[in-house]
Parts: structure tokens; C-alpha cells; sequence
């Protein structure tokens, strides 16, 4: 019965209901704010939002069960924060590792720590770490420190900056040769010379010793990074569940850095980018809010000449929002970094009902009618549009709810809800409010777009047909240029340290965030599969238990032994090594002495020239700086700190070689053993990539090559892979439904192919100059953005729709279409929809900027097909559409 009444332009609202919101339009409101404040106060309470972005596909899917494999044999794989720890000094980056781990450890109780693995940071690794090196490689270890003893000696026994320099001087006055066959020297200048340029310009530049004793080839510019893994203990009863976590751990390295200071801590990892995430999106959709919130009040005054009728709507809007939000958790229980979104886009689509009604009630008003009789005819008028409306917004919604694509599922189930709740508030509590304000409404702003506007596109009909086939053809050509990009990293803030961390360390290959891990059921198993990873070219190195445990033991202890004879007196471990201050007047003695070595060294050698004359240069002016005690404090305190600070992390770390001892899988620690072995006996293998990861080439051609070895891999790369593939398809899947349940609903109601095609046709439009100007601009489908399919899908039917059932009512012609309050309010709500989404563009999510710019592209492209293109095509073809008289 509704369907033919649509079809027959028959007014299919039911009277009673308008009849019993006039009569008691008090109580109406009274129950409408009775269950919308037990709603608000339900979502206020149970609040929660997802930020996983490769949670948001189905777990029925087998990349999803492959990682809760991993997961329930190593659940320290998942939830973690990393401290990455930075210094141009390797012996700093491990002196801070150790020493905030060792904070962490102790404070875990209290800051909710279920655990702490710094990686080689703690006494077992620093007594036996050297036995992990090849044979070759410890050989080498002692020749070199036998040929740096006699500079190492003095410092043991008086580690100051005399002793440093006067050590330095003699050998370049005397030759240091050994020194010089290692082609030390060059290397030691420029070091020296950063180093002091530093502290002359308050800066602490670590010095570090243990790069120029093993001649180390990198760059003077290359950081040491060590890493501090913490699993938090999350609370899945806040909004953001790992702050308290990250919290504890920025207040560790803050007491830290009062120890070793020049060091620089940044975190990553799930449990921060998470963290970023919220923080970002609670920023996004409150700006989106409030930004919408007044752009499109702005509007609705433009459009109603009324503040009164404005605040009626907004409240009707609001009322409708809180609702939904209460839907939302009563069904899911939270809300997702896609679903989200909607309490901003739920401005622009819910205001469409609540303007098509307020114009056609001014309308009515204009004609002089009785205020109930105009709201009741407003009722009738907009009721058929607004309820096809709903049914079509709502399908495209809902065409992703059976997808696999979870975040885009649960906004469809959302808003497509929504769309019936926003109908029943516009059709119950604002006639209410109206029926209660007090008139107003017979003076206002002419209702039409213009007379010359209106009438240009059915009057240039062929020009305008014309243009638009001509965008046809070129959107087309551009089609193939559409793509998806599956990396959840571009859609967070770029700006936030986690994501900046993590792009730091995907340029790392070998330390990448992202790496594929593999499940063995035995040591042998583990050890053949990382052997086989190993050789693949996009792999840089595997790691798996077996790595963690020494080959010849014995020829390694007795290359060990002569340290015996090589290395100074030390004091007992764990007794750390002090920096001695000196006199001020005697560190300045002590530059000025090693200035004239220099210049001796100038004179007599042609090694490293250039560096040592430049390092003479800041020696020089360090020393006239000292002439000052005032000037030349500060700098002289920062060079203790830069230049012996690591000799003495070094001299630890020379003083533990001596005490290596054999070791087996038992004697491991237990924060190493539980990361590579579960307690069921399963090995975890990892293998790491040769490439950036970051770029979708290198990750397709990594996780090929990694599941050409074995194909029940997992982790990061393969998530992010799988999900682009599982989201590329709902996307197809979920547009084909929507279109199939939309133009069968239309046939449905009209009876008719031709209208059916007459208002699906703005939206095929605007669906293909999209896609076009996607490729031209280079925007690319991703998680957040891919909502524009079901927004389009739905919005555009509905601006078509009130056109086609206006101009089907038989009163306009196509050229006088657009002069009506129905065109007018087609533009007012797309300006409103296109203010809410244009607010999204400036927000610092990026996934949320990407979705708000792509969806005000979008509604412009639709607007220009359905307030263009569709009158010209009507004026052109004025039989397409059945026209009826209004039945009153």
C-alpha cells in the first residue's frame, strides 16, 4: 500500500501521526528528551572506541587466524611500547637502555608492566654477549684492544680530561703508531672536533670511544638505536587504555636522562601509535563537530531567515545523533577509527530531512496557511521524498554490513540506522518544536536559486549534456589509475612522534617495526626455516633462539683469556667506573698542552691533515674561552661529560669480556627465552626486511618472497596486505549490493525503468567523475576514505530523488525545477553536508583529512549532476519521468 501511494504521488505519511504530534506536541517533546537523555547517559557510560585499523576485517578470514595463532603462543608479540633509545654514541644508547629498563622493571607493579625485554641489556648478556659473535670477530676484538692498551691504561687508573689529553699528546708527539695503522687518527680529529664545537655551543656531543678503537666504517653521523620493549597491562575500561603505560614510561626516561643526559627516547609500537591515534581522532571529530556545528547553523539561518527555526532544527539533529550514538553502543558496544567519522558526517545527512521540511513548512506559511495545516501539509509534502530518501541512504549503508570489512560494516550499521532515526525526529519533534514557537515565517528570503540560474541548464540543455559526456569520456580514460593504499601508517597523524618513529625505523630496514614471523614446533625446525629465510635477498637477517646461543665456546673463551695480559686493572663488576672532575685551572693547562701536540703533530705528520688542523682551530678557541672561568664552565663540564662519559661505559664493557662463561637454553634469561619460545614449545622465527617496507612495492615483494617459503606466515606486512585485498573486495561487493537493493527499491516504488534510470543516472555521474578526479589528483582508496562509496551511493539518489518527485508532481516544467523550494533545499543541504565534511580536511588524522577532502569532492561532483545535469537531461527528454497532479 505505501509503495503504490509513493508511485501515485500520493501522500503516504500517516495523518494520525501528524495529527497526534499538533495535538500534543508538549508531550511529544517530553518523551523525545526522556529517551534521548537515558541514551546520552548510556553512551556516556559505555563509551569505547577500536583503533586497530588491521582488526577491521573479519577474524574469520585465514590471515586473522594465522595471527591469533601467534598471538596465543606469544601474547608479548602484540600489545607492546617501544622505547627507542638514540645517540651518536653507542655506548650512551646502552648505558640509557640498561639503566631505564632496569627503572621499568622495578616500577612494572605500580605503573601496570606486565613485562620489560630490553634486548642485551642486562649482566648476562653484558658478561656473555661477546660468545654470540663469530670466532673471527672476537680475534679480532682482542687484537685491537692489544693495540690500544697503552692508551687505555692511564685512563683505567685516572679517568679525567688531563689524563685523556695528556694520553692523546703523547701520542701524536711520540707517533702513536698504533694508532695510525688502525687510520684512527682522521676519524678521532673530527670526532674531537664535533665534540668540542658542541660544548663551545652548549651542546652535549658524545664522544664515542668504542667506534674509534674498533674502526668502525659508518658514517660520524649515524645514530645508535637500542630498544626498550614494554607489554603494558591495558585498561580496556578508558578511552585511550594505554596512556597510564605510556605515561610511566616518559617519566622513567625523564629520570633517566637526569643520568645520562644527551640521550633522546622516542616511542612506537602498537600501544603508541594507538595512542596517537586516539588522541588525534578525539581532536579530529571535536574540531569536525564543532566546525560543522556552526558552519551549518550559518547555513540554516542563510536558508530559513530564522533563528528560531535554525535552533529547532539543530536540537532536532542533536536529539537524532545521541540517539544513534546510543544505538551504536547498544548494539556494538563501541565505535571504530572508520565509524567515527559518522557523528561528523551525521550533520550534513541528518539536516537534509530537517531542511526539506522547514522550507516546505516556510512554503505553506508563505501561502498564508494555518500554522497546524502547513505543518501537516509540509508533513504530507516531504513525507514520500524523505522516506525514499531514508530507505536509499540507509541501503547504502547497509550494503556493508555483510562484507568483510569490519570498520566499514559496523559505520553501515550505524548510519544506516541513523537515517530511520533522524526521519522519525523530523517528523515528530520538529513539527513538535514548530507547532510550540511562535510564527514568523510569512516575511523572508525569496525561496529561488535565481531566475537566470535556474533556468541556464534546462534552457543550454545540449551545451550541458554535452560537457558531461565529455567528462564521461575522460573519467573513463582515468579509471585505471585507482588504487588502494593498504598502509595503516599514512592514515595517522604524520606529525606524531609514534609515526615519526616508526617511518625513522622502516628506513632501517634490519630494525623495521614490520616483520614477518613464523610458528616451528622445534629448535631444529626453527633453525632450518630461518637458514632458508636468510637467503632470500629481501630478507636482512632472521633471528630465532638458536641465535641467542654460542658455537665454539671454547676457542672463543681461550682468544678470551689473553685479556687477561692486554686490559688495565678494573675495578669488580658491578662497582661502575667514576669520572674524575678536575681543577679548572688544570683542565685549561691540560688544552692548552694538547694544543701544542697538535701543532707539533701538524708540523711532522701528513696524516689527517685537514681534521687536525680543524680540531686545532676549536682547541684554540676552547682555550681562549677558558680565559674566562665564567664563559668557560659550562663548556668544560659538557666535554667531561661527552668525551669520558663513554670511556667509562666502554671500560665496563671491556672489564665484562673478561668474565664470559659457557651458557645453554636453560641459562637464558627469561624475558629473551619468552619471546622466541612459548611455554607450549612453540619457536618463533622472525625475519626482517632488506627494504623499506613503507614503500607497497618492497612489502608486496617481501611477503611474496618470505610466503614462497612458507606460506602460514604472518605479521604486520602480511595484515596490511591481506586487509587491502579484503577491503578492495567489500568495497566492490559492498557497491554492487547497494546499487542492486537501490534500483530495485526504486523499481519497486515507481513501476517505471525509465525513472528508476532518471534517478539513479546523477549518481552513476558523480560515482564515475570521482573515481576520475581521484587518479587525476593522485588520491587513493584506503581504510577511512572508502566510506565515500555508500555515501555517495546513498546521498546522491536523495538529491535526485526530491528533484524527480517534485518535477513528477506536475506543477514545474524542467526550466522552472530549479526555482523551487525542493532545488533550494537540495543546495542548502548540500552545502551543509559538503561544511560538515570540508571540517574533517583539517583535521591532523590524516586518514580523517584524506575521508573529509574525498567527500567534499564528491557532494560537489554530485551537485553538479544533479542541479545541472538532471534538468538539462529532463528538458531535453521531458517524457522520462511520469507526471501526476499533487493529491491534497
Amino acid at each position: 500500500m505505501p509503495l503504490r501511494r509513493i508511485r501515485k504521488n500520493i501522500p503516504c505519511m500517516p495523518r494520525w501521526v501528524v495529527q497526534a504530534v499538533l495535538a500534543h506536541p508538549g508531550l511529544t517533546l517530553l518523551l523525545a528528551v526522556a529517551l534521548t537523555g537515558w541514551l546520552g547517559w548510556y553512551t556516556v557510560s559505555h563509551f569505547a572506541i577500536s583503533t586497530d585499523m588491521t582488526e577491521m576485517v573479519s577474524d574469520e578470514l585465514p590471515f586473522r587466524q594465522m595471527r591469533k595463532k601467534l598471538d596465543q603462543a606469544f601474547p608479548g608479540q602484540r600489545e607492546t611500547l617501544v622505547a627507542v633509545v638514540e645517540s651518536d654514541a653507542p655506548e650512551m644508547a646502552r648505558a640509557f637502555q640498561e639503566k631505564l629498563a632496569a627503572r621499568l622493571r622495578r616500577m612494572a607493579p605500580e605503573a601496570g608492566l606486565e613485562s620489560v625485554f630490553a634486548p642485551g641489556a642486562d649482566e648476562f648478556f653484558r658478561r656473555n654477549g661477546i660468545l654470540l659473535r663469530e670466532l673471527d670477530q672476537v680475534e679480532e676484538t682482542v687484537d685491537n684492544l692489544a693495540g690500544v692498551q697503552p692508551f687505555l691504561t692511564p685512563l683505567a687508573e685516572d679517568l679525567s680530561l688531563p689524563s685523556l689529553l695528556s694520553t692523546l699528546g703523547d701520542f701524536l708527539i711520540v707517533g702513536g703508531q698504533e694508532l695510525e695503522d688502525a687510520e684512527t687518527l682522521p676519524k678521532l680529529f673530527a670526532s674531537m672536533n664535533r665534540t668540542i664545537e658542541g660544548a663551545l655551543q652548549g651542546r652535549l656531543e658524545y664522544l664515542s670511544w668504542q667506534e674509534l678503537m674498533r674502526g668502525d666504517d659508518g658514517q660520524e653521523d649515524e645514530i645508535s638505536r637500542e630498544f626498550v620493549v614494554v607489554r603494558p597491562r591495558l585498561d580496556y575500561g578508558k578511552l585511550n587504555p594505554g596512556r597510564q603505560a605510556i605515561q610511566s614510561v616518559r617519566a622513567a626516561a625523564q629520570e633517566v636522562e637526569q643520568e645520562v643526559p644527551g640521550v633522546r627516547v622516542r616511542l612506537t609500537g602498537n600501544v603508541a601509535l594507538k595512542s596517537d591515534d586516539l588522541r588525534s581522532v578525539e581532536s579530529s571529530v571535536g574540531l569536525g563537530f564543532g566546525l560543522s556545528f556552526i558552519a551549518v547553523a550559518a547555513l540554516l539561518y542563510i536558508g530559513l531567515a530564522s533563528w528560531r527555526m535554525v535552533l529547532a532544527c539543530l536540537a532536532t539533529l542533536l536529539m537524532g545523533l545521541t540517539c544513534t550514538l546510543g544505538f551504536a553502543m547498544l548494539a556494538i558496544g563501541r565505535l571504530n577509527l572508520i565509524s567515527v567519522a559518522f557523528v561528523v558526517l551525521y550533520i550534513g545527512l541528518g539536516i537534509d530531512y530537517a531542511i526539506q521540511y522547514s522550507l516546505s513548512y516556510r512554503e505553506n506559511m508563505r501561502r498564508h496557511l494555518e500554522k497546524h495545516q502547513a505543518l501537516a501539509q509540509a508533513a504530507e509534502e516531504t513525507g514520500n521524498a524523505l522516506m525514499l530518501c531514508s530507505v536509499t541512504t540507509a541501503l547504502g549503508f547497509y550494503s556493508f554490513v555483510p562484507t568483510a570489512y569490519i570498520g566499514a560494516s559496523e559505520l553501515g550499521l550505524i548510519s544506516g540506522t541513523g537515517m530511520f532515526i533522524i526521519l522519525a525526529a523530523t517528523m515528530t519533534v520538529l513539527p513538535a518544536m514548530f507547532a510550540l514557537m511562535p510564527t514568523d515565517l510569512t516575511q523572508g528570503r525569496s525561496l529561488s536559486l535565481g531566475r537566470r540560474v535556474s533556468r541556464f541548464p534546462a534552457r543550454r540543455a545540449r551545451l550541458v549534456t554535452g560537457s558531461a559526456a565529455v567528462l564521461i569520456i575522460a573519467s573513463l580514460a582515468l579509471l585505471p589509475g585507482v588504487h588502494f593504499d593498504a598502509n595503516p601508517l599514512n592514515l595517522s597523524d604524520q606529525d606524531a612522534e609514534s609515526v615519526v618513529t616508526a617511518r625513522d625505523l622502516f628506513r632501517t630496514g634490519d630494525n623495521s617495526p614490520w616483520n614477518i614471523s613464523l610458528l616451528a614446533h622445534s629448535r631444529e625446525e626453527a633453525a632450518r626455516e630461518a637458514a632458508r629465510l636468510a637467503e632470500l635477498p629481501e630478507v636482512a637477517r632472521t633471528v630465532h633462539i638458536g641465535d641467542f646461543l654460542p658455537t665454539d665456546v671454547e676457542d672463543k673463551l681461550t682468544a678470551l683469556q689473553d685479556l687477561e695480559f692486554i686490559l688495565p686493572p678494573l675495578p669488580p663488576a658491578p662497582e661502575p667506573i667514576e669520572v674524575r672532575h678536575c681543577e679548572y685551572a688544570s683542565c685549561r693547562a691540560a688544552f692548552e698542552n694538547f694544543g701544542q701536540a697538535l701543532e707539533t703533530y701538524l708540523r711532522e705528520s701528513g696524516q689527517g691533515q685537514s681534521e687536525a688542523a680543524g680540531l686545532l682551530a676549536s682547541v684554540r678557541e676552547l682555550t681562549a674561552r677558558l680565559s674566562d672561568p665564567q664563559a668557560g664552565e659550562s663548556a668544560l663540564r659538557l666535554l667531561e661529560q661527552a668525551m669520558l662519559r663513554p670511556m667509562a661505559a666502554l671500560l665496563e664493557s671491556l672489564r665484562d669480556l673478561r668474565r664470559a662463561e659457557p651458557f645453554g637454553l636453560r641459562d637464558l634469561p627469561p624475558e629473551l627465552l619468552e619471546q622466541y619460545v612459548s611455554p607450549q614449545g612453540v619457536y618463533l622465527v622472525q625475519a626482517f626486511p632488506s627494504q623499506d617496507l613503507s614503500i607497497p612495492e618492497n612489502q608486496k615483494r617481501f611477503v611474496a618472497a618470505v610466503r614462497a617459503v612458507d606460506p602460514e606466515v604472518t605479521g604486520p606486512p602480511v595484515a596490511v596486505l591481506e586487509s587491502g585485498q579484503t577491503i578492495s573486495g567489500a568495497f566492490l561487493q559492498a557497491m554492487l549490493i547497494a546499487v542492486g537493493l537501490i534500483s530495485l527499491f526504486l523499481l519497486l516504488v515507481l513501476r517505471s525503468a525509465r525513472e528508476t534510470a532518471l534517478m539513479l543516472m546523477p549518481l552513476t555521474l558523480a560515482i564515475l567523475y570521482t573515481l576520475g578526479t581521484m587518479t587525476a589528483l593522485g588520491i587513493a582508496f584506503n581504510f577511512a576514505n572508502i566510506i565515500v562509496v555508500p555515501l555517495i551511493l546513498g546521498i546522491g539518489v536523495d538529491y535526485s530523488i526530491h528533484l524527480v518527485q517534485r518535477y513528477r508532481s506536475g506543477n514545474e516544467s524542467a526550466e522552472e525545477l530549479l526555482g523551487t523550494a525542493t532545488a533550494r533545499g537540495v543546495l542548502f543541504s548540500a552545502l551543509t553536508t559538503t561544511a560538515s565534511f570540508v571540517s574533517l580536511a583539517f583535521s591532523p588524522h590524516d586518514g580523517m583529512a584524506g575521508m573529509g577532502l574525498l567527500l567534499t569532492v564528491s557532494i560537489g561532483l554530485m551537485l553538479l549532476a544533479t542541479l545541472m545535469i538532471l534538468p538539462a537531461v529532463l528538458a531535453l527528454w521531458p517524457g522520462l519521468a511520469n507526471k501526476h497532479k499533487k493529491a491534497r
